[in-house]
């Protein structure tokens, strides 16, 4: 059931010749959702352009690159959790990433550290993934995945370096495209 007020309020704005898609934006600035505004536009008599319907595959691939790059980041860091296990092993697998720097100039701070940073950064990003998943902090999503795929990259190894590169670049992308 579509909300008259929202409906008249659709219908006054266009005849005082606001563009749609200024009315589509103040709607969901004010909580409507994209399908609720389509029913709006609908029954005010307005044919609306389904942009939504184009951002929709989009948003599903940036969260499915930010899954992964949380992925990478959160792995990364169970890695350097068990750096000391695997390194007596046949391959020092930390050296595959910046965090092994740290390890390296800082051998007091140790890989569990790095290890343990690492686990908290991933799930961080992840979490910065389901939240650009709604309309309304998309763009807090988008920068806590910046700024978490940083810190990643300087404290924990990024991801094997890929993983925070995916992060910064689907954070900016996100907030870009983030509806105003």
């Amino acid at each position: 059931m579509v909300d008259s007020r929202a409906v008249v309020y659709a219908q006054r704005q266009l005849q005082a010749g606001v563009d749609q898609e200024q009315v589509r934006i103040a709607l969901l600035r004010q909580g409507w959702t994209a399908r609720e505004i389509a029913d709006i536009f609908e029954a005010a008599g307005v044919s609306e352009h389904h942009e939504v319907d184009f951002l929709l595959p989009a948003v599903a691939g940036s969260f499915a690159l930010v899954v992964t790059s949380g992925i990478l980041i959160l792995l990364n860091g169970v890695l350097f959790l068990f750096d000391d296990v695997i390194s007596e092993g046949l391959v020092n697998l930390g050296l595959l990433s910046s965090g092994a720097y740290i390890a390296a100039f800082f051998p007091e701070f140790g890989t569990f550290y790095l290890g343990i940073v690492g686990v908290v950064l991933g799930i961080g990003v992840l979490v910065g993934g389901l939240l650009m998943l709604q309309q309304t902090s998309e763009r807090i999503g988008g920068g806590l995945t910046i700024f978490l795929s940083v810190l990643s990259l300087f404290l924990s190894g990024g991801g094997f370096i890929l993983g925070a590169v995916l992060g910064i670049i689907i954070g900016a992308y996100t907030i870009k495209c983030a509806v105003v």
